[in-house]
């Protein structure tokens, strides 16, 4: 069965979404965790569902039997789950109980600041791994405004842990699907010595806005706009992953820098972001959250 291609519209209906928001309410994530077992088992066994992820597993477990396979894709789901709830529970009872923390690294916090001092801002670029849908909002320890160039599908009833409470601080949100799709907005930001991140593994624009880089044995699409930016504008680029570490934690993890990156190739700089990519899931394999075959060439 063909995976279908990506979207970031959830599998769960609205009251799906609201039956584990009252979980955790009730009960924290303890309690949505044991609904959630039985919600990622019955889309492991989904045939239509289980096809979405059977091309990234298929490539990082070559060989494996079926039943394998299946175990594979249930640990990926529950996975997926987990840090969903993750996020709800943050933005929910994260001003109330303190829950959602990531943990970097000193070295790493001291890279990040020492970047922003030479006034070009910053850009970062993740990924769909890990807890990427909150954890970054660490990066407040930059003392700089957080721009996410973001892309939000019509009916998405998911939402953002920012959109839980009051009480979080939210980042600026530039619209990817704006006039020229974001660039005006980003370049202005970096320019204000801001922080801009944005996603490098998913195609907002047209086949013309992508450069073909190299991944788990095959070849994908990936936006040249960010790299394109860097090179333009001589700011510097970050890689950084933040892996899910346990219940509501995670580690904001710099994967790879670009500092000089004033006319340098951006095809360079997306292959280094595959490559980093790639290393991502070799130490965490189900923490990889394109659920569709990123290997498609019209993807």
């Amino acid at each position: 069965m063909k995976s279908p291609g990506w979207s970031s519209r959830s599998l769960g209906s609205r009251w799906q979404h609201r039956f584990f928001y009252a979980c955790i309410r009730l009960g924290g994530w303890r309690l949505a965790y044991g609904a959630l077992a039985f919600v990622a088992l019955f889309y492991t066994l989904c045939p239509s569902v289980r096809a979405r992820s059977a091309p990234y597993l298929a490539r990082r477990f070559p060989g494996q039997g079926k039943w394998r396979m299946l175990r594979h894709a249930l640990r990926l789901n529950l996975t997926f789950g987990k840090v969903l709830v993750d996020r709800a529970t943050v933005g929910i009872m994260g001003g109330i109980t303190g829950q959602g923390r990531a943990d970097s690294d000193p070295l790493d916090v001291a890279r990040v600041r020492g970047l922003l001092e030479g006034g070009r801002g910053l850009l970062v670029l993740t990924a769909h791994v890990g807890a990427w849908q909150w954890a970054l909002s660490t990066l407040a320890f930059t003392g700089r405004r957080l721009n996410v160039l973001y892309r939000h599908d019509a009916g998405d009833v998911d939402r953002q842990y920012f959109e839980h409470s009051a009480a979080h601080e939210h980042p600026r949100i530039i619209d990817a699907e704006s006039a020229f799709g974001g660039v005006i907005e980003v370049m202005a930001a970096l320019r204000a010595g801001e922080v801009v991140c944005t996603t490098g593994d998913r195609v907002l624009g047209g086949s013309k806005n992508v450069v073909r880089v190299s991944l788990l044995g095959g070849d994908i699409s990936v936006p040249i706009g960010p790299f394109a930016i860097a090179a333009k504008l001589g700011t510097p680029l970050a890689v950084i992953f933040t892996p899910r570490s346990a219940p509501c934690r995670a580690r904001v993890v710099i994967a790879r820098i670009f500092e000089q990156t004033q006319n340098l190739d951006p095809a360079v700089m997306a292959q280094g972001f595959a490559t980093a990519l790639a290393e991502f899931v070799r130490h965490e394999p189900y923490q990889f959250f394109n659920f569709y075959d990123l290997w498609e060439k019209d993807q």
